[in-house]
């Protein structure tokens, strides 16, 4: 075989291969971005920042009208719908304001919602830096990446009924199997309440572009277990003060209050001092149902 021949062959198989490549990722289309994501049920198998990312692009706006923005605290939530509303969880384990924003701004662009559920919490406003490759996101990645190759493995096997291969998240977004199973009542590391300024800059910005839109936002405050709370109290106050001081104004439901306090101190409905359980996350969504149609505001 002549170098000629040889080089022509080499090119050739890499174009066939990378043609099928391709041809797959259009045809499973595991992020709902190359043909029509209505109705279709797409989870997340791995690096849930780039994967909704992408799900923001198409999937969620022809599937959902209302948003759930937060970090872990609200990703373990599985609220499918609030008066009617379709819900998404864009929540990131880990997540901050900034990453959340990148998310709302891919949704946005296409998508029209009613209703957005802001957490309010220590961790969503101190940081702003962009894990996983957040920042550096291309199209190709849609077409060609480890993280793509997961997701349409997981994609077939959820498709042949083989349940062996479990998303990381469901198809309203919630993620699964985040918390530590672990509620260690200690002093908090107050570094986790210094509000960082580029932080809560981007979640002011992102809050009023909702506003402007015409989507009802509603402040969401966790239940933190009891024990823990309390003996941080006052950290959490004078964040939470802070925070709503240089937000723009909205409803809030806020589950540290006294009231729920019954909620908070039943430790069968924590994972950990930060995350509700499986019980613990279907009573917060039965408050959630109540009481943010209940919040000032219509929901159009």
């Amino acid at each position: 075989m002549t170098a000629r021949r040889w080089m022509l062959m080499t090119i050739g198989t890499i174009a066939v291969g990378m043609g099928l490549v391709a041809a797959a990722a259009i045809a499973i289309d595991p992020y709902g971005v190359w043909r029509d994501p209505r109705g279709r049920n797409l989870s997340v198998y791995l690096s849930e920042r780039k994967a909704k990312y992408f799900m923001n692009q198409r999937y969620v706006p022809e599937n959902f009208d209302g948003l759930i923005i937060g970090q872990s605290s609200s990703a373990v939530l599985d609220v499918p719908q609030i008066a009617g509303i379709r819900m998404y969880n864009e929540s990131l384990p880990r997540g901050n304001a900034v990453e959340e924003r990148i998310l709302v701004n891919q949704a946005l662009m296409k998508g029209h919602y009613k209703l957005a559920i802001v957490l309010l919490a220590p961790t969503i406003t101190c940081k702003h830096s962009l894990e996983d490759g957040l920042d550096t996101v291309s199209k190709a990645e849609a077409i060609g990446s480890i993280h793509l190759f997961v997701h349409e493995a997981g994609y077939l096997l959820h498709s042949l009924h083989i349940r062996s291969f479990r998303g990381d998240a469901a198809p309203d977004g919630q993620l699964l199997g985040l918390a530590a199973k672990q509620a260690i009542v200690e002093r908090s590391n107050p570094s986790y309440f210094v509000i960082d300024p580029i932080a809560v800059k981007e979640y002011r910005e992102m809050i009023e572009t909702l506003q402007q839109s015409g989507v009802k936002v509603v402040y969401y405050v966790p239940p933190i277990y009891e024990p823990y709370y309390q003996l941080n109290k006052k950290l959490f106050q004078e964040n939470l003060e802070a925070q709503i001081s240089q937000l723009p104004p909205a409803p809030i439901v806020d589950l540290s209050i006294p009231e729920y306090a019954a909620l908070r101190s039943d430790r069968a409905n924590f994972d950990d001092c930060w995350h509700v359980s499986r019980q613990g996350g279907i009573r917060v969504t039965a408050l959630l149902n109540q009481l943010v149609p209940e919040a000032p505001g219509t929901l159009r």
